[in-house]
């Protein structure tokens, strides 16, 4: 029995003498990773082949020659497929994480050395081989199929789409935003100014969106939207909307100003320091430069209007045509009607109280049908929405000033006229009585 035991234990022990003979793991481990250990010995367990190499700290697992390789050498090259996972010798620097090398590409997790902060996601590829890294996610664990979340492309854009992701070639961060109520939508509860963004470069536009404080967050001042463009350019922009698209209603920009305070400002606009200095400038136009729709306009204020300055309307000769003088302006200004009157109480639309003084639109424009134009006034409900069009006539009380200056030059030459034919009208004569003479005195008129 003895010896049984004794023969049994030698069997062993040469099985695993002659195991660990052949076990890769056994022999000397080259560390760079494009010159691995040479495996052809004959007898080998992997028929000449390396399948893994193991050392301390790293383990590497060649999946697939792509290249056609046959010496053991050239395994593990950049043309085959391998994978690794551990402290990995990259020829200049020792990389800790996983590789997963594909044929002239590969993706890295982890460290890029032992010293480093920061963990990184590094793929690595030449030319069009480099690809985008995409951010993916599935609800099948035996299914290829999934959903594009985000991709970052190789020149260091990120893009938030599902699709289209070629309308944002141009984009250094790009949304398309086709499930969510909001494509940006950012709080910062720690603070008051939701976004705050400086930027020092040249020729540089920028744009952020949809910055909220949340209810509750209290301060001497909270910005909602804040943005600084300092720079050295022909021209800097520090917010630019465009809305195009198919829409009933477009606004390029829309704010609101509610609550209780001193003051309420719905838009602010100070401009100084230049040649030209414009607070607020708004312009509207088809496509001959020129609008005279109802529903167009510059600048449109639903209630009153004050400047403490002047008003200036375009007057040079430079800027028009035809002109002629005005003629009959006495005669067609009897035909006006002024009137007194006082506006309706309407929730379309904001009108003066009190008593007015004016014209009726429909009889001024019998005899000035150039001083009037027809208005179409969006009617906004309680979430700003536009619902309706209130359209009304509307006077251009300015233009009346030059009718009302030619009837006053008319006036005045038929006064000057009175006054030299003056004598035609009162005689008197030596040979009068003077009882007669003071009674042509009490029925006759004299121009002084």
């Amino acid at each position: 029995m003895k010896h049984l035991q004794l023969l049994t234990v030698f069997l062993m022990l040469s099985a695993l003498s002659y195991g660990q003979q052949f076990n890769q793991s056994t022999n000397p481990v080259i560390n760079p990773i494009n010159n691995p250990i040479d495996s052809n010995e004959p007898g080998s367990q992997f028929n000449g082949q390396e399948k893994f190499r193991f050392q301390a700290g790293l383990i590497t697992q060649l999946d697939s020659i792509i290249d056609g390789s046959t010496v053991a050498n050239d395994l593990f090259n950049f043309n085959n497929r391998w994978f690794s996972i551990g402290r990995l010798n990259t020829g200049t620097q020792e990389v800790y994480g996983l590789r997963f090398q594909l044929p002239q590409k590969a993706l890295t997790f982890g460290y890029q050395d032992v010293n480093d902060t920061n963990p990184r996601i590094q793929w690595i590829g030449t030319g069009q081989d480099l690809g985008n890294l995409e951010f993916r996610v599935a609800d099948d664990f035996m299914s290829t199929n999934s959903d594009l979340v985000a991709t970052m492309r190789n020149d260091g854009g990120t893009v938030f789409a599902e699709q289209n992701l070629s309308s944002f070639t141009d984009a250094k961060v790009g949304i398309n935003n086709s499930s969510f109520a909001k494509a940006l939508n950012i709080i910062n509860e720690s603070g008051s100014i939701g976004v705050d963004v400086f930027q020092n470069n040249t020729n540089i536009i920028n744009t952020c969106y949809n910055a909220t404080i949340p209810e509750g967050i209290k301060g001497q001042r909270n910005i909602g939207y804040d943005v600084s463009v300092n720079a050295n350019s022909s021209e800097n922009i520090g917010y630019r909307a465009r809305v195009e698209g198919q829409a009933n209603f477009r606004f390029g920009f829309q704010s609101s100003s509610v609550g209780e305070g001193i003051t309420n400002f719905g838009i602010s606009g100070s401009a100084s320091g230049a040649d030209n200095n414009y607070g607020i400038f708004g312009r509207v136009s088809n496509t001959s430069g020129v609008s005279n729709n109802p529903g167009d306009f510059a600048g449109f204020f639903d209630g009153n209007i004050t400047t403490t300055a002047g008003f200036f309307a375009p007057s040079d000769q430079k800027l028009k045509e035809g002109v002629n003088q005005l003629e009959f302006a006495l005669e067609d200004l009897m035909k006006l009607q002024p009137k007194t009157y006082n506006y309706i109480s309407s929730k379309k639309i904001n009108l003066a109280e009190g008593k007015q003084f004016g014209f009726i639109a429909q009889e001024l424009e019998e005899v000035f049908p150039e001083l009037i134009k027809e208005i179409s006034k969006p009617v906004f409900n309680e979430e700003e929405e536009v619902k309706e069009y209130l359209e009304y006539k509307s006077v251009n009380y300015l233009g009346l000033i030059a009718v009302l200056t030619g009837a006053i030059q008319e006036l005045a030459e038929e006064v000057d006229r009175l006054k030299e034919t003056n004598e035609s009208y009162v005689v008197f004569s030596d040979r009068l009585e003077a009882e007669e003479m003071e009674r042509l005195r009490k029925l006759a008129y004299q121009l002084e």
